[in-house]
């Protein structure tokens, strides 16, 4: 919870996604997977926090009624009627705040949606890139080895002629 609310003041300054662009321009690897992985842990933390929000709302909502039907019994004093409206209302202030940071939450949870799909581009591409570059070095090594077959075939070769040179003349 301290962790999300502390995301939920944040927001402001990660929004622009200035930091998440140098990372996928210039970042290894390696730096990907970890920044994939930090974007999975807030996605879920941000869907737990949603969670409770929700909860939050729902209670508040049923207090809000409860509260509410409290002052409209009868045989209530004025004072007690108004101490019941007052708490209906401040249930009812809760549920705008709790909706207000719920609608925070559920913004940032699509801005980490969109970095993790991000991250995975990125990391998809890279990883095509790697297996061509390897695809390419081990074809070179296979057509360095079979060049370097072919000269001690071809030595041998020419190593046995003359062998069988020198027996047909006699040397």
């Amino acid at each position: 919870s301290d962790f999300v609310e502390f995301l939920e003041k944040q927001a402001g300054i990660s929004s622009n996604g200035d930091g998440l662009d140098d990372m996928l321009k210039n970042g290894t690897i390696e730096e990907l997977e970890s920044e994939l992985s930090d974007n999975v842990f807030v996605l879920e933390q941000l869907e737990a926090r949603e969670k409770r929000l929700h909860q939050e709302l729902e209670s508040a909502q049923r207090l809000e009624i409860q509260w509410r039907e409290r002052s409209q019994r009868a045989g209530l004093d004025s004072d007690a009627k108004k101490a019941a409206v007052n708490r209906a209302e401040a249930f009812s202030r809760e549920q705008a705040r709790d909706g207000n940071k719920l609608k925070q939450v559920v913004a940032m949870k699509e801005k980490q949606k969109i970095s993790i799909d991000r991250i995975k581009a990125k990391l998809a591409t890279m990883e095509g890139e790697a297996k061509a570059r390897e695809d390419v070095r081990t074809a070179r090594e296979v057509a360095r080895n079979t060049v370097k077959e072919e000269r001690e075939r071809v030595k041998k070769d020419v190593e046995d002629e003359l062998q069988r040179m020198k027996r047909e003349l006699g040397l």
